[in-house]
């Protein structure tokens, strides 16, 4: 009985971990324009598609880095 009680908190726990990490995970966003410096926060990805090609752009250090994306 102890060890069924035990297992059930730890499975329990583990889904409020799996809970917060879902939480915390930042969908990407697909959008035309460009992002702006103002705009997002550090750690924000961003794919940018536009007659250029297609991006990923992450924001770090309060400035959005970008690299070209191609297909494998």
């Amino acid at each position: 009985m102890l060890r069924e009680s035990i297992l059930s908190i730890l499975r329990e726990q583990s889904s409020e971990v799996t809970q917060v990490e879902n939480s915390m995970e930042t969908p990407i966003q697909v959008q035309s324009e460009v992002p702006d410096n103002s705009e997002g926060f550090s750690g924000d990805r961003v794919v940018v598609e536009n007659d250029a090609g297609s991006f990923l752009y992450i924001k770090v250090a309060e400035r959005w880095m970008k690299t070209n994306l191609e297909e494998v």
